[in-house]
């Protein structure tokens, strides 16, 4: 039961963390359309930004840049939620996402 307790508080105070369950459920359903939007757009997003590193948030590119540091001070820069934000590396060589 020690178990169970300790890892319902790891939830509770992760919940916290992200504003509650209400708001943690919105910016998963929020991420969840962006890697959607992605996934569904990729053809297009590959022509319109080759080689690049993308965040996307509610279905837009928010940013756009050749190295990850440039992208995070953009992304930085339009006062996105940065936990809501996807980052995606466009490339046509394959790839294995982690997160």
């Amino acid at each position: 039961m020690a178990v169970v307790r300790r890892m319902t508080q790891e939830r509770d105070r992760a919940l916290k963390s992200l504003g509650g369950s209400s708001k943690a459920a919105a910016m998963f359903r929020r991420r969840e359309k962006s890697f959607s939007y992605i996934q569904d757009h990729f053809d297009e997003l590959m022509e319109q930004y080759p080689e690049h590193w993308i965040a996307v948030c509610d279905s837009a590119v928010v940013a756009a840049a050749l190295t990850l540091p440039e992208l995070e001070q953009e992304v930085e820069s339009t006062g996105s939620d940065q936990s809501e934000v996807v980052v995606r590396h466009l490339t046509k060589v394959p790839q294995v996402n982690f997160f």
